[in-house]
């Protein structure tokens, strides 16, 4: 019979924890892997900026299932930005939003047990017009009022990764 010292148990039981953070940290990216990029839009989603008038543009946020709604507003708080600064603009203003999910489900039979499982799932979209302006955002601007420089160098790098 072979009998374990405490260094041998201790070692097998530190391996099992490496093991499932292992696991856990390989599903998070796995997962987050899934989500909608920032992209143009595309087959899989993304932003679209199209200007409607001078200093006027609609932003278009459509993202998969595995994207939160917060990720596809802070998708179309940078779009708004950069449009911003490839129009020549300093700061603008979100004249009117629509967040809402496209809702869906898919049904899959399952073999080993003879059951049909119906998934739902939501589609996070952003829709919005923004009003742009020229030169840096006023201090007394209402909160629905962004610089656009401050935006894009705060949401860029986290977005794009």
């Amino acid at each position: 019979m072979g009998v374990r010292n405490n260094a041998s148990v201790a070692y097998e039981v530190k391996d099992r924890k490496t093991m499932k953070f292992i696991l856990v940290l390989s599903t998070l990216a796995i997962l987050a892997a899934c989500s909608t990029p920032y992209q143009e839009t595309g087959l899989a989603g993304g932003v679209e900026a199209t200007m409607i008038a001078p200093g006027t543009a609609q932003i278009s946020v459509k993202t998969n299932a595995y994207t939160n709604r917060s990720t596809a507003y802070q998708f179309a708080l940078l779009k708004a930005a950069e449009t911003t600064l490839q129009q020549g603009y300093g700061h603008f203003q979100i004249v009117s939003q629509d967040q809402y999910a496209k809702a869906g489900s898919n049904t899959t039979y399952n073999s080993y047990t003879g059951n049909f499982q119906t998934n739902s799932f939501s589609k996070p979209r952003v829709d919005a017009i923004i009003q742009m302006f020229k030169g840096k955002k006023p201090s007394s601007a209402p909160a629905n009022v962004f610089d656009a420089t401050e935006i894009a160098n705060t949401l860029g790098p986290q977005l794009r990764g």
